[in-house]
């Protein structure tokens, strides 16, 4: 009875919050240093001016700010907050804080919080900080005499940015340094990665000594810690809770809710700039990002005899000319008849440890977003481990390294018994408010599928599947989930049950590899109007044919087709980056995010 009734209460309340999000929303901004001329300007820091006019468009914008005591007592039913709250947060401890921002503070009487480093606020006042890869001067952070002060004036939060986690770790054997809080670092010596074990206590024991640095400097430990980089991790958050920190703060693109303090989003405003900045990202958007993917070839990338990473910089070059949104990639792969991971991990023999390479170098030096494809065997695999009488932990084990190695943008599940069961428990199960629950970010969408795996009223085998995307998002918490569907399950769902599957997926794939658009999907679109409001929530996936002597014309023209019935998203598979096919100058129209951002020509 217990059960029933908790499952009952969660339910109710994921589908009140359904009008994208919960009832009230907090927007937070993430300033770094102010300084006084353009000319000291730095990619984090804002000219005083800019400051200024930003204070100003947030009052007449109607925009209230509010302190960590006034969100918890709001979480607590302690205290309304004002129709548009905002919490302004400045990180590094720079010492422009105590010079330019405290004076603007008292002006304004705006609270703020300030996060503080505690190896930088260590260092002696005449010696040097790393700061990223270089030495800067002590003077330019925070003394604690000034921390003191500032303290005092009762306006500002001291929080904390961790003891040295602001810094990068070794991440793989290639050498990519990866954000220290996300990372389980490689030792070169001993050939192995950071264990769990290892990697909880070494980040406990530096959030638990900047907490107590603050507390000897200041009388009172940090209630809010605030993520270097914006990069944390389920185990992160729960650890800055053990020492203290209830509230922790990202650089998630979607604003926190009052409800859940543990992990808000925050607007970064680099580059200086103009209050425009603030009108685009505090606003609560209805509009879903637009999504322009290619899927490569696996064994492009990881030939053994080939030079993998000559291969590697191609994508990359060919990534830069296509202006791609993401490149979809396969994080275990058949070889002979058996399945590989391209990841460390304790479940599957390794082909070569280079997913987190891939992934985080597309991001950083192509910049273009990764996905995951997960395919059937994937799962498939964890039943014939099942009945050799391996351990039921052994799946988890599996998709949490996944996640431990996968600094990706987003994943598709490519399981079509999976995704029907999700179609059939929709129809048994609509959401309230359902023409707005596909709207809902994506944090209320991973608190849904924690729901439908309480309720416990799907198949098995699709429980599975959704706890093992949880093990992912245990190290990934912010990416999205798609799922992979056909036209006939479109055209046999109604749009009810495609928009309750969509309040917990952020969008679906349309499998179009084997099918004619123009027929498949006919039938579909010329249903009711809601139609059309659904297709920026769904991707179509087409297929290249490079072996065809009119492949590029016969995609760019269903693509084309595709446009014109309302599709703005695009996908197709498979890219021959190694032979630049199909040729940018005809499929960069259909693919970029930037040159043609809306519709093809």
């Amino acid at each position: 009875m217990l059960f029933f009734l908790r499952t009952l209460l969660l339910i109710s309340l994921l589908s009140s919050s359904f009008a994208y999000g919960y009832e009230k929303r907090i927007a937070a901004l993430a300033y770094h240093d102010v300084v006084d001329r353009k000319d000291q300007l730095t990619s984090d820091a804002v000219t005083l001016d800019t400051l200024i006019n930003h204070f100003e468009w947030l009052l007449v914008s109607g925009y209230q700010p509010v302190s960590i005591a006034d969100l918890i007592a709001a979480r607590e039913g302690k205290k309304t907050l004002p129709d548009k709250p905002v919490l302004l947060c400045w990180d590094d401890g720079y010492t422009s804080f105590f010079t330019h921002v405290l004076p603007l503070l008292k002006v304004y009487n705006f609270p703020a919080v300030l996060a503080l480093v505690g190896e930088w606020m260590s260092s002696g006042e005449d010696g040097k900080v790393l700061y990223g890869s270089t030495y800067v001067p002590r003077e330019k952070f925070l003394s604690w005499q000034q921390v003191k002060a500032i303290q005092q004036s009762g306006l500002v939060e001291i929080a904390s940015h961790s003891m040295n986690l602001h810094s990068a770790l070794l991440a793989d054997s290639s050498g990519d340094m990866l954000p220290a809080t996300i990372t389980h670092i490689f030792d070169t010596k001993a050939l192995r990665y950071e264990t769990d074990v290892e990697y909880r206590q070494r980040i406990y024991m530096d959030l638990e000594s900047n907490s107590q640095l603050i507390a000897d400097h200041l009388g009172e430990r940090p209630r809010v810690m605030v993520w270097p980089f914006g990069r944390y991790n389920q185990l992160a958050v729960k650890i800055a809770h053990e020492v203290g920190m209830e509230v922790t703060l990202t650089l998630d693109p979607v604003s926190g809710s009052v409800r859940d303090l543990t992990a808000l989003g925050r607007v970064y405003p680099t580059l200086n700039p103009e209050t425009g900045i603030l009108r685009t990202n505090l606003k609560e958007k209805h509009s879903t990002p637009l999504r322009r993917f290619m899927k490569v070839r696996m064994s492009d990338l990881i030939e053994e005899d080939a030079e993998v990473e000559v291969q590697f910089s191609k994508l990359l070059e060919r990534i830069h000319a296509l202006q791609v949104g993401a490149v979809i990639f396969e994080p275990i792969v058949e070889i002979n008849g058996e399945l590989h991971a391209l990841f460390s991990n304790s479940y599957l023999p390794v082909a070569q440890d280079r997913l987190l390479r891939l992934l985080w170098q597309t991001d950083r030096r192509g910049g273009a977003g990764s996905i995951l494809w997960l395919n059937r065997k994937i799962f498939d695999v964890e039943k014939q481990k099942h009945q050799s009488g391996m351990s039921e932990t052994v799946p988890s084990v599996l998709f949490s390294d996944l996640g431990k190695a996968a600094p990706c943008s987003g994943i598709i599940i490519d399981h079509q018994l999976f995704a029907g069961s999700l179609f059939a428990f929709a129809d048994e199960n609509p959401q309230r408010n359902g023409e707005n629950a596909y709207r809902a970010n994506i944090l209320v969408k991973r608190a849904l599928r924690k729901v439908w795996r309480v309720a416990g009223r799907l198949p098995e085998y699709s429980l599975e599947i959704l706890k093992n995307i949880a093990q992912i998002q245990k190290w990934q918490p912010f990416v999205e989930v798609a799922l992979l569907v056909t036209p006939a399950m479109l055209a046999e769902a109604s749009d009810k049950q495609i928009m309750t599957v969509l309040s917990g997926f952020d969008y679906l794939v349309l499998d179009l590899r084997d099918t004619r658009p123009d027929k498949d999907l006919t039938e579909w679109l010329t249903g009711t109007s809601k139609r059309k409001a659904l297709l920026p929530y769904m991707v179509p996936l087409l297929k290249y044919e490079s072996e065809s002597s009119n492949g590029e014309g016969k995609l760019v023209r269903e693509f084309r087709q595709l446009t014109m019935e309302g599709f703005i998203n695009h996908a197709y598979a498979d890219d021959h980056f190694l032979d630049d096919s199909p040729l940018p100058s005809t499929i960069r129209e259909i693919i970029s995010t930037s040159t043609y951002p809306v519709r093809p020509r």
